[in-house]
């Protein structure tokens, strides 16, 4: 009776905690201001920023818009003009500008405090913007005040609640309390990264009139998916776009949310259940705790995981799915469950991005094993045959479109449609064996980043490309603090990448129910990304992105690296693994948390 009576205690405790989440999510997104409909008065219309336009030099636009305050609201805009700011009328009062540097900034614009301007509800705001060659424009951001008492009571209040539901979600399916308080840091750090992450920084093809948010948009507003051949995304299966328009559509409805930030939290919320179920894989094959703990680090907490998880687009859907169809077929090997669970989540998967295939790949080959082990010729026949009833929808519903348009002369590939006739030739890099097997060493310990336009910092090579994508993706971050601690956690992965080596070298048994798994997910993404970057030879095709899910693998192989050196006694070589995942939570901690300050 006790043990019922503190089940019915944590379960209120939990519900709490989700809905004091809900309501302080609620009031930070009260605090910036709100942005209205915007008229342009020189066009005679209402428009939507950010806002482009073509006209000749010297050409003085002025954009009417409504801006609403409250008492907790923040009095911050960034203002972005395309290409200066002549004027600026808050509530009828001339602003005065000719002191604020970066008004003619059209990249970063500037920041401006209105407090003394703003007035509780409706504000009108005019801006007069003068174009310096043929285009101009201008977007207008509210800008949180965080070091306001409002915005840290919400933000406190909101991480707590979060911090107990996800504790209390984890520890419900079994996890220890170690590995459940790693989950909590590891939320709590992409919450951190999100509040100073807009949705189109550090991403890919994000803007707000094309690319993924186009695509979403699309389906939001017309209900119908877009003919592959005309868009830039339009090519991509339409699992995720489909489930990002409804929530784009509710933010939209709902005047407290935006619609934007609720994407994000859409990508943060896959990217958990990501999280969650590449923990529930290496707890079937992983029995020492402890190994456990310390490898779940490089799961949690591996840098371009965090920047990943907030991202627009389909890839972290692809992450989440990946895995679960992962953890079902590693079911189907150990417990003997059907087949139909992996198969579907691996259909869906492919419905999300073409790299789904890669879960056929490795089922196929597991199913081949079997023959081979068991000489189940009957059993064979079944699960082969729901194989490829899977696969073929799947395959179908994600490339038929493509295909059809490909064969009508109306598309140049049928992978990725017409956008290979768009892709900026500056990007190609050299297709020779050489950009495959050679290292280059000094470049990787060199330079912290890597970039897809610049062979100084080693885009010519795969094996480069890949290992230095993986840490933080395509993207620099400049202030030297970061680039400091980018540079350690590069000599670090390193040593990571050391010790996976040698736990794939080390065990003999390779058709292992265990490791066979690990081994064809690590090999099938490897292949999978070489074919991608050989069919079209540009730097950005080498992105760790498209194989993020090789974590896990990754996270095996290091725990079988521990076990073998504490199996043989070598202490050092034990302690020094273990060493290596406590700092890469360190820094990672660190180079995510530091723009706060």
């Amino acid at each position: 009776m006790e043990s019922l009576k503190n089940s019915k205690y944590k379960k209120i405790f939990t519900i709490l905690s989700a809905f004091t989440l809900i309501i302080s999510y609620v009031m930070l997104e009260q605090l910036p201001l709100k942005v209205g409909s915007v008229f342009l008065n020189n066009v005679g219309k209402n428009v939507f920023l950010p806002h482009s336009i073509n006209d000749k030099t010297g050409v003085v636009y002025s954009y009417d818009s409504v801006i609403y305050s409250s008492a907790f609201s923040s009095s911050y805009l960034r203002i972005v003009p395309d290409d200066c700011l002549k004027k600026l009328i808050v509530n009828e009062k001339i602003i005065r500008i000719d002191n604020i540097e970066n008004i003619c900034n059209w990249k970063s614009g500037f920041v401006i405090n209105l407090e003394s301007y703003l007035k509780s509800g409706e504000n009108k705001l005019s801006f007069y913007v003068e174009l310096k060659d043929s285009i101009g424009g201008l977007n207008i951001i509210p800008i949180q005040d965080r070091h306001s008492i409002a915005y840290r009571t919400a933000s406190l209040i909101m991480m707590i609640s979060l911090s107990i539901l996800v504790f209390s979600v984890v520890r419900f399916f079994g996890f220890s309390n170690e590995i459940s308080l790693l989950m909590v840091l590891g939320t709590l750090l992409r919450v951190i990264y999100l509040s100073y992450t807009d949705f189109d920084t550090r991403t890919y093809d994000v803007t707000l009139s094309s690319g993924h948010l186009d695509y979403i948009k699309m389906i939001a507003n017309n209900y119908i998916l877009p003919n592959p051949t005309q868009g830039w995304e339009y090519h991509q299966p339409p699992l995720y776009y489909i489930v990002a328009a409804l929530f784009y559509k509710f933010g939209t409805l709902v005047t407290f949310i935006n619609e934007l930030v609720l994407l994000q939290i859409l990508s943060l919320i896959q990217f958990s259940v990501f999280l969650f179920y590449s923990l529930k894989i290496l707890s079937l094959s992983i029995y020492n705790k402890k190994i456990l703990f310390f490898v779940s680090i490089i799961i949690i907490f591996w840098p371009s995981g965090i920047i990943h998880s907030i991202r627009l687009g389909n890839d972290v859907m692809f992450y989440m799915l990946f895995a679960i169809s992962s953890y079902y077929t590693i079911l189907w090997r150990q417990q003997k469950i059907k087949l139909f669970w992996a198969l579907l989540f691996a259909s869906l998967a492919l419905i999300t991005k073409s790299n789904g295939i890669i879960l056929f790949a490795v089922i196929g080959s597991l199913l081949l094993l079997e023959l081979y082990s068991h000489r189940e010729y009957k059993k064979f026949f079944i699960d082969f045959r729901n194989i490829m009833i899977f696969f073929i929808i799947a395959f179908l519903i994600n490339f038929a479109d493509n295909i059809y348009y490909a064969l009508q002369d109306n598309s140049k590939d049928w992978l990725v449609s017409n956008v290979i006739n768009t892709i900026n030739s500056k990007l190609f890099v050299n297709n020779n064996l050489e950009n495959y097997i050679y290292f280059d060493f000094k470049t990787y310990f060199v330079e912290p980043y890597i970039d897809t336009w610049n062979d100084k910092y080693g885009r010519q090579y795969f094996w480069n490309f890949l290992f230095k994508s993986s840490l933080f993706a395509e993207f620099f971050f400049d202030n030297n603090f970061q680039i400091t601690v980018a540079s350690l956690i590069g000599f670090l992965s390193f040593g990571i990448f050391a010790y996976i080596i040698m736990g794939i070298l080390l065990i003999k048994k390779v058709t292992s129910e265990n490791y066979a798994i690990y081994l064809l997910i690590l090999f099938f993404s490897i292949f999978a990304l070489l074919v991608y970057r050989i069919k079209i030879p540009v730097s950005c095709n080498t992105d760790f992105r498209y194989i993020l899910p090789v974590l896990i693998p990754m996270s095996y192989f290091y725990a079988l690296s521990l076990e073998y050196f504490r199996d043989k006694k070598y202490i050092v070589l034990e302690l020094f693994g273990y060493l290596q995942t406590l700092l890469l939570l360190l820094f990672s901690v660190s180079f995510f948390i530091y723009p706060m300050f």
